[in-house]
């Protein structure tokens, strides 16, 4: 890629840029106007990115920046292939009245659009077979030593199975032009990249892979739908006038056309609506020449002729005596039909396969060359000695990459040079084309050239295809509905350094569904990644908390096998419960509670215990078996491993049950649940806690503080007021009772206090 600034230029961008990490560029501005227009360098090809207005003047009389103490950087996202340009002080002083602005270009690449990922999926699964480590690097040299019949017999399969694989990317190709452009998804430059691409692997399949009896309509197919003949109009426009056949142009710029193309059957269908049968009664000669030459084309056979020369030089026999007597039809310029005459020998000259006739006559390079093919001879040597021949006659533009570059270089053999030209333009479909050419020995004439020497360069020859699939995977990872793609070749490919990369990659991929998730596991396995997978398992078991899914998530943070971070959400979820003063809604979460013999892992069932006996103390306490509840929630304050900064809401529960009206009247309800050796552990539960929140121990503090946390968030207003919907809540019973509800752990342990003395008295007197 090259940048080049100037007052008369722009970059195609989006406003969206990577900020540099710079001090001295907090005041950036970013420029708005940008145009569309994208320029090639002439020697590599590489494209050209205008900055508008860029931060160095241009002219004869700019000083260098770095004279200046400024340097020019770059910084490009590591995501995507966005980038900017700035500039930067070299000694980190920023100087006086230095260019504050920010200049976002971006690199070409891939389009993104939901019809492009489509595509790169589709050519991934078509290649995949042969991907599977590197086995198109193999398929060539398996092919070399063996019984000769059975050596004919795998080279015609494998040549199948290539051409099968060429088909699916001219599809899936073909598919995406027609999507993106009804949906004018890309701009003029994909456009054409897209163009480019399809006239390439069309005329790629007609020289290479296909069937004998295929190449001519293959090669018909290819110059058609590179260049577009709107013969329908042409037709309209020529035949719309009263002479209809006796006008010139309708012979010379449409039948000729149609003929040097191959579309016979329209050349028959136009000549036949062109109102020539009125010459059966006014020139029968010349009708019946006109009905003669229709009547041959109509036989030509293209799939027969590229499989029996001998059938073909019949056909063409018959066209050259009917050339022949045609010749002796009136030539006299005063002949009413003399211009329809003339053109229909030049017709009759072009069929019989004339090669100085094809070339003074043809519009166009590649129309001579299906021209030759067709009429000279179906024979592949033919394109070798058309461009032998006329090759300085060809059209050829070298200071940019078009279709026709391409095909002319890749009819020359200059199979690489298309394939480095086209990748630029669209990589996915140049790195596949390469697979194909590896795989079907057509890099084998380099590999010649080279020799044994130079063993470096040698070996990145081989390395080139690997390499440009490499990189095609690592340019997926800016897209994340790619990424699944990028992983899959490497992981096919089987690169030394692909279980690396894509243990790095896999947790940057957001799984939408269960089985894109299995996917990564299959491939953890694979690879045995057993720290990513249990990464994996982390980042969906809280995709999935976010999501509503307790029990799921907790079940992926068990099955990470990390049991610190499974016993955390595990607390989480008993510290949420505890605040809200009832049970977290969660269906599968109950069910697993109440029905021991569901299989779960061990670790997540033993996490959550303390979070289920919370929960049946609340439904005891709902129930009304309020003795029963008492003792579990007994049991959780003396649970030897409970998260010490949860006890003052613990202790809270007791405050409805110890509680006395400011009348000194404790509830019906709750009256008399406590004996004398229940009193005395809540005592005893009070005092250890009291004893703690006076100490000067650093751990014991931390816990202090979060308890005081925890509590002031329970008692808040919001929580009050949300709690006032659960009758059974402890801070709803309180305020029924008149109790004031304590604003911290202090007024807490007070209350309590203070309840228990009157509790005790109580029993006292009875």
């Amino acid at each position: 890629m090259t940048l080049e600034f100037g007052h008369s230029s722009t970059v195609s961008s989006s406003n969206k840029y990577l900020e540099p990490e710079d001090e001295e560029l907090s005041d950036i501005e970013i420029p708005d106007e940008y145009e569309d227009e994208m320029e090639y360098d002439s020697n590599t090809n590489a494209p050209i990115i205008r900055l508008k207005d860029g931060p160095i003047a241009s002219g004869e009389g700019r000083i260098p920046i770095s004279k200046n103490g400024i340097s020019l950087k770059f910084a490009l996202s590591p995501m995507d292939n966005r980038g900017a340009v700035y500039l930067s002080s070299i000694d980190g002083e920023k100087p006086e009245n230095i260019n504050t602005h920010i200049y976002p270009f971006q690199v070409p690449g891939s389009v993104n659009s939901e019809a492009y990922n489509r595509y790169s999926e589709d050519c991934f699964k078509n290649f995949e077979d042969i991907l599977k480590n590197k086995k198109y690097k193999s398929m060539s040299s398996d092919l070399e030593v063996g019984v000769p019949s059975l050596l004919k017999e795998m080279k015609r399969t494998k040549a199948e199975t290539l051409d099968r694989h060429l088909i699916s990317l001219i599809t899936d190709l073909q598919r995406l032009i027609v999507t993106t452009l009804d949906a004018d998804e890309v701009d003029e430059s994909e456009a054409r990249g897209f163009e480019t691409a399809i006239t390439v692997l069309n005329l790629f399949r007609s020289l290479n892979f296909s069937r004998r009896e295929e190449r001519i309509g293959l090669l018909c197919n290819w110059v058609n739908r590179a260049d577009l003949l709107p013969f329908e109009e042409l037709e309209n426009e020529f035949l719309s006038e009263s002479d209809g056949f006796s006008n010139i142009l309708f012979w010379s710029s449409l039948v000729q056309r149609l003929v040097m193309r191959g579309l016979f059957d329209e050349a028959v269908t136009v000549i036949g609506n062109s109102g020539y049968e009125t010459l059966e009664s006014s020139d029968p000669n010349l009708f019946l020449f006109i009905s003669d030459f229709c009547t041959l084309l109509s036989s030509y056979d293209s799939v027969g002729f590229a499989i029996d020369q001998d059938a073909f030089l019949e056909w063409k026999q018959s066209m050259c005596q009917l050339r022949d007597k045609f010749g002796k039809i009136e030539s006299d310029p005063k002949y009413q039909y003399f211009g329809v005459a003339r053109q229909l020998e030049i017709l009759l000259a072009i069929a019989s396969g004339s090669p100085g006739v094809i070339r003074e006559n043809t519009r166009a390079w590649y129309e001579a060359l299906v021209a030759h093919y067709l009429f000279v001879l179906p024979d592949p040597t033919v394109i070798q000695e058309f461009f032998r021949e006329y090759k300085t006659q060809i059209y050829s533009d070298p200071t940019s990459f078009t279709w026709e570059a391409a095909c002319i270089n890749l009819l020359e053999g200059n199979i690489l040079s298309v394939i480095s030209e086209l990748e630029p333009q669209e990589k996915c479909t140049a790195t596949y084309l390469s697979v194909l050419c590896e795989a079907g020995g057509l890099f084998e004439e380099y590999l010649e050239l080279l020799g044994d020497g130079n063993n470096a360069y040698n070996k990145r020859f081989l390395e080139n295809t690997d390499s440009m699939l490499k990189n095609l995977a690592l340019s997926y990872f800016s897209t994340q509905k790619l990424i699944p793609v990028g992983i899959g070749i490497l992981w096919k490919m089987n690169e030394p350094d692909a279980r690396q990369i894509i243990a790095e990659i896999l947790p940057r991929w957001y799984c939408a569904n269960t089985d894109e998730f299995e996917y990564c596991l299959a491939i953890c396995s694979e690879l045995r990644l057993s720290a990513t997978s249990a990464q994996l398992y982390k980042q969906q078991g809280q995709i999935l908390k976010d999501e509503g899914w307790l029990l799921e998530s907790l079940n992926m943070f068990s099955l990470s096998g990390d049991i610190g971070i499974t016993a955390r959400k595990s607390w989480e979820l008993f510290e949420s419960a505890l605040v809200l003063g009832t049970k977290v809604n969660d269906r599968s979460l109950e069910q697993l509670i109440d029905n021991p013999s569901i299989e779960v892992h061990p670790v997540l069932r033993q996490c959550i215990s303390p979070y289920a006996v919370l929960a049946q103390f609340y439904d005891l306490k709902n129930q009304g078996e309020i003795e029963l509840a008492i003792g579990k929630l007994v049991s959780l304050i003396r649970f030897p491993y409970m998260q010490q900064h949860c006890t003052p809401l613990l202790l809270a529960q007791f405050v409805p049950f110890l509680g006395y009206s400011s009348k000194g009247n404790q509830s019906e309800v709750l009256r008399r649940v406590f004996s004398p050796e229940q009193l005395i552990i809540i005592i005893e539960l009070l005092n250890g806690f009291d004893e703690k929140m006076h100490q000067k121990e650093p751990f014991l503090e931390t816990v202090i503080e979060k308890s005081r946390e925890l509590f002031e968030i329970a008692v808040s207003q919001r929580a009050i007021e949300r709690a006032l919907s659960n009758p059974s809540d402890w801070r709803t019973q309180a305020r029924k009772l008149n109790i004031t509800v304590p604003r911290d752990v202090k007024s807490l342990i007070t209350l309590l206090r203070k309840s228990i003395a009157m509790e005790e008295g109580h029993l006292f007197l009875q």
